[in-house]
């Protein structure tokens, strides 16, 4: 993906609430996959707590009919992190970032780059991912249907200072996680709150589980360090974009 010159992103990324070349909104999700349960770890069957994902990438039948008729997909949705619930049950909705091009974008090209060309460039994927701290106590020695599972928090980092990545994504295993649709947003957009929730899941220390309330259950991301845990709001939650 193409980097972003780093005096480009404020003017291309400015958000407007009358008219850009495309159309962001943030937007209810009502289909889940399970990342992680506590019921396997031993001692807390009283305070069941779950980690979903929100799914957002193509099924089988939708891809292949694009395929058939050469049609590009023209809204794009993402994740903004995992998702901390308190039970077994699935969230009923969470929101996801999405993006198509505006139905009255301004004159002329822009910077005359396509829906996935803009994508790559200002809401870039994470370059990497930090540990910033597991809970192995659902692992279990024997293999097999009943071996219990670790939670393993990332903190997606973005390409820049001028982007953040607001939650925090969750393994099963010590892997870097891979094939997740998340995406850092440009720091612009957002403001620091105060809407962390309690502490859904914790090892003490600051090694806890914390949702952000505005953004519906994301998971905050911890420093490096475990000492600050910050939240974010996107100033609205739909605007335009893009020169």
């Amino acid at each position: 993906e193409i980097p972003t010159p780093p005096g480009e992103c404020p003017q291309e990324t400015a958000m407007k609430l009358d008219a850009g070349r495309w159309s962001m909104r943030l937007v209810a999700h009502t289909k889940f996959a399970p990342v992680w349960s506590s019921v396997r770890v031993p001692g807390h069957e009283a305070r069941p707590f779950c980690i979903w994902r929100a799914e957002v990438r193509e099924t089988g039948l939708q891809k292949g009919f694009r395929n058939l008729t050469g049609m590009k997909s023209s809204v794009k949705q993402f994740v903004l992190g995992d998702i901390g619930v308190r039970g077994l049950d699935a969230p009923a909705r969470g929101l996801v970032l999405q993006i198509k091009a505006a139905q009255n974008p301004p004159r002329g090209k822009g910077l005359n780059l396509s829906l996935d060309g803009w994508i790559a460039r200002f809401l870039p994927r994470p370059v990497a991912y930090r540990l910033v701290w597991h809970d192995r106590r659902g692992i279990t020695s024997k293999g097999g249907a009943d071996a219990g599972e670790g939670l393993y928090v990332w903190r997606p980092v973005p390409p820049s200072e001028a982007f953040v990545a607001v939650g925090a994504v969750c393994t099963t295993d010590p892997a870097e996680p891979r094939g997740v649709e998340v995406r850092c947003v440009p720091k612009t957009w957002l403001v620091r709150g105060d809407t962390l929730g309690p502490a859904l899941w914790s090892l003490g220390e600051r090694q806890e589980v914390r949702v952000q309330d505005s953004l519906m259950g994301v998971i905050a991301v911890p420093t490096d360090n475990l000492r600050y845990v910050p939240s974010w709001s996107f100033m609205a939650d739909r605007f335009y974009t893009g020169t």
